[in-house]
């Protein structure tokens, strides 16, 4: 019972200066919002990268590699390589495309389309799924059949909901046979900003063997590739071969080369947004130590105010831990107030901002709300302390002729 009036003395305290109690919450309010937003801005940058790479596919190997004043190509030697890593490595492709023009199918066109050089293990190396159809074959790239796969947005635009099965389109005025369709990576429905760019380039690929560039484009020269391992441990023994393997073949005097992972850019996404979170916390905890401090201040003064009252109470046989928790209550239920109100603001900023930078949907994270909330509380309680302990310090006597 008594814990419960010591409430209700804080609440009416509270509510007796309505204005007064906002501005020292205030401190709490702007603290805990742009904790909250900081933080759930960080996390839905990072979720976007990581979506982005899981599209992608992890555990991927990029290659790039020029040999100067040279047309000479290490393709067949390095997919024989790559066949000996079988232990390690998945597929292995050309990471190459070309300029398709207007690839059309009677009237319907895809304008400014890119066309990717793939081989048989293409869709395994860029993270494409089969949803109709076959997808390249080895027979395909060795026979350098005119034959393609469409993205689901190619297949849209140039066949609506027809089934392209079987049909041909014009790729630079040569006729393909389109032998399956892709699903599609990236929806323009997910909320992302970025996804309707990529649904259009990535999911309007069309796809073809690479040894058809002999066609399409006869002077044109493969230097990228993508290399798809079994998991995060054999990517890294796979980068460690592969760079050997370029390393014996190619120096800085006869060419370049460069053997790299997504997954690279995983750890460094991660890395930069901890990095991020511990910044802009940091910042934003600043605010809450001006508002801690607020309300110290606007305690000492509650305190000076009701001097007469704490003389009264102590007269009648109250203990010094009773008027330190009454004055603790009060500055815990101060800004745990301020703290629910900078929780209110905090979640509504980052729906705000998550579609005015983003373009998605973003909430903070249960996490982040308790945490929020305790640690308004706390910091009620730390700067509470001093002005509570003052005001139980108090003699009757002097208390009593206080004004």
């Amino acid at each position: 019972m008594r814990l419960i009036q010591s409430f209700r003395i804080a609440f009416k305290a509270i509510l007796a200066k309505k204005g007064r109690s906002f501005l020292t919450m205030l401190g709490i309010i702007i603290g805990v919002a742009a904790v909250i937003i900081l933080v759930s801005l960080v996390q839905g940058y990072r979720d976007q990268m990581m979506d982005y790479w899981a599209k992608q596919g992890e555990n991927k190997i990029q290659i790039d590699y020029y040999l100067w004043g040279s047309s000479k190509s290490l393709d067949e030697e390095l997919y024989t390589y790559c066949q000996s890593l079988d232990e390690y490595i998945e597929g292995v492709t050309p990471s190459a495309s070309i300029w398709g023009g207007n690839i059309s199918h009677g009237t319907k066109r895809l304008q400014d389309s890119q066309v990717f050089l793939g081989s048989d293990q293409y869709s395994i190396c860029s993270g494409f799924v089969l949803a109709s159809g076959r997808d390249l074959s080895y027979v395909d790239v060795k026979n350098a059949n005119r034959v393609c796969v469409l993205g689901d947005y190619a297949k849209e635009k140039l066949f609506n909901y027809q089934d392209p099965i079987g049909k041909n389109i014009l790729i630079k005025g040569e006729r393909f046979t389109v032998i399956g369709v892709y699903k599609p990576l990236y929806g323009t429905d997910e909320g992302n900003g970025n996804d309707e760019w990529m649904h259009q380039y990535y999911d309007g690929a069309v796809v073809v063997p690479y040894t058809v560039k002999r066609i399409l484009e006869p002077s044109m020269q493969i230097n990228a590739f993508i290399v798809k391992a079994k998991d995060k441990e054999s990517t890294t023994k796979a980068i460690s071969y592969l760079g050997n393997w370029f390393s014996a073949r190619i120096s800085q005097d006869n060419g370049y080369y460069d053997v790299s992972s997504s997954n690279t850019y995983i750890d460094s996404t991660n890395e930069e947004t901890r990095m991020l979170k511990i910044v802009l916390g940091g910042i934003a905890g600043i605010a809450l130590l001006v508002g801690g401090i607020g309300i110290m201040n606007i305690m000492l003064v509650t305190v000076k105010e009701r001097t007469r009252e704490i003389g009264i109470r102590k007269s009648i046989g109250a203990e010094r831990r009773t008027i330190v928790g009454q004055f603790l209550i009060e500055s815990s239920v101060l800004s745990f107030v301020g703290g629910l109100i900078g929780i209110a603001v905090g979640a509504l900023g980052t729906v705000v901002l998550g579609k005015v930078l983003f373009n998605m949907t973003l909430y903070p994270s249960m996490g982040i709300g308790l945490g929020a909330a305790g640690v308004s509380v706390l910091i009620g309680i730390i700067f509470g302390a001093y002005p509570a302990i003052r005001a139980s310090g108090l003699q009757p006597v002097d208390a009593l002729r206080g004004e």
